[in-house]
C-alpha cells in the first residue's frame, strides 16, 4: 500500500524542488511525513547525497531536497485478514491516513501546471 510519487521525471523533479524551498509547504510536508512514519509508514531512501543548489545544507528538514520521489508505503502480511472483508476497512483506514500527503503532492502538482513547470 503506498501513496504519492513513486520516481519524479525531471520537471516534477525542479517543481518539487522550487516548491520545497517554500519554507511552509517544506515544514508541512515534513510534518506530515512524520506523522506517517509514527503511524508505522516507511519512506523510500534519499536518492541524492548532494544537497542541490540554493538549498540550505543546515536547514532541518533538507533530507526532504534530497528524495527523488515523494512516497509512503506499508507492506501488509498475508495473514487470514488479507482474505476477507477486513481488509477493505484496513486499506481504507491507511488511505485516510495517507489523504494529507495526497492533498499535498496535488498541490504541488497544481503548482508546477500553474507556473509551466510540468
Amino acid at each position: 500500500m503506498a501513496s504519492g510519487i513513486r520516481a519524479f521525471k525531471p520537471p516534477l523533479l525542479k517543481t518539487y524542488r522550487k516548491y520545497i524551498q517554500d519554507e511552509k509547504k517544506r515544514e508541512e510536508l515534513h510534518r506530515i511525513l512524520e506523522v506517517l512514519v509514527k503511524k508505522g509508514y516507511n519512506l523510500p531512501d534519499p536518492k541524492y547525497k548532494r544537497t542541490p543548489a540554493n538549498f540550505d545544507k543546515d536547514d532541518e528538514n533538507i533530507y526532504l531536497a534530497l528524495y527523488g520521489s515523494v512516497f509512503v508505503y506499508k507492506t501488509y502480511k498475508i495473514d487470514d485478514v488479507f482474505y476477507t472483508l477486513e481488509l477493505i476497512d484496513k486499506v481504507f483506514a491507511d488511505y485516510s491516513d495517507m489523504k494529507d500527503l495526497q492533498q499535498w503532492v496535488y498541490e504541488m502538482e497544481s503548482y508546477g501546471k500553474v507556473n509551466k513547470e510540468i
